[in-house]
C-alpha cells in the first residue's frame, strides 16, 4: 500500500465517521422534537366527599372499603402527541432507603394529540394497590387513603405520578404532591406540581430546589 492510497484511505473513513456522526445527530434533533407534556387539572368531578384536596378524594363512605377519587383534566400541553398516559403513586416517608410503588400502571388514557385534553374521573380502591412486599398501604386506608398530618408547605410523603410516552416509545413523567396550604385564612390540602422529566420517575429529579419541564 502506497502513502497515497493510506492517505486516501483515511480521508474515507473520516468522510463516513462524519457522515454517521451528522446522520447521529439529526436523529438525536429529530427525536427530541417529540417530547410531550402532560400535566393535570385537578377538581371535582360529580359527587364527592369533602376529604382530601380537590380532584384528589378520600372516599370513605365507599361501599365495602374506602376509594381514592382521581377527577380533573389531563392535558397534553407540547406540540407532540403523548401516548399511553398512566397514573402511578410512589410512597417514601424519609426513613426508608427505597421507595415503594404501590399504584402502578393505572390506565387513564391511550394518548392525546398536541393540544389535547380529557376529562378524567377514576376511582381507586385497595384492589388498585400492590400490597406485595408492602407495610405501608396493605394494612389498611394510611397513606393514599388519609390527609395525614403534614406541616403546612411539607410535601406529602406519597407522589402523584402521570407517566406517558412519545411516538418513539420514550418514556415521560409529571409529578405533583399534596401540601397543606393557607388560603384566606384557612389551611387545606392542595395538589402541586413537582416536575416533569423525561425518563423514569425519580424522586431526586422532582426534589430539587428548581422545579423543570422536559
Amino acid at each position: 500500500m502506497t502513502y497515497f492510497d493510506a492517505l486516501t484511505g483515511f480521508g474515507t473513513l473520516a468522510l463516513a465517521t462524519a457522515s454517521f456522526i451528522s446522520i447521529w445527530n439529526d436523529k438525536i434533533r429529530e427525536r427530541r422534537r417529540y417530547r410531550p407534556l402532560i400535566t393535570f387539572d385537578f377538581y371535582d368531578i360529580g359527587e364527592h366527599e369533602n376529604l382530601g384536596p380537590q380532584g384528589f378524594r378520600h372516599l370513605q363512605s365507599h361501599p365495602i372499603r374506602p376509594a381514592l377519587l382521581l377527577s380533573g383534566t389531563l392535558r397534553n400541553i407540547s406540540e407532540t402527541p403523548a401516548i399511553d398516559c398512566k397514573l402511578d403513586i410512589v410512597y417514601q416517608d424519609g426513613l426508608m432507603s427505597k421507595p415503594i410503588h404501590e399504584i402502578h400502571d393505572i390506565k387513564l388514557h391511550d394518548g392525546l394529540g398536541a393540544g389535547e385534553h380529557v376529562k378524567i374521573s377514576k376511582t381507586l380502591t385497595l384492589s388498585d394497590v400492590d400490597t406485595k412486599g408492602s407495610a405501608v398501604f396493605a394494612i389498611g386506608i394510611a397513606g393514599i387513603f388519609s390527609i395525614g398530618s403534614q406541616p403546612v408547605g411539607v410535601d406529602w410523603p406519597a407522589k402523584i405520578v402521570f407517566t406517558y410516552k412519545n411516538i418513539f416509545g420514550d418514556l415521560f413523567f409529571t409529578a405533583y404532591t399534596m401540601q397543606m396550604r393557607t388560603s384566606l385564612g384557612n389551611v387545606a390540602p392542595t395538589m402541586v406540581f413537582k416536575g416533569s422529566h423525561a425518563g423514569e420517575f425519580s424522586l431526586k429529579l422532582i426534589t430539587a430546589k428548581k422545579k423543570h419541564l422536559v
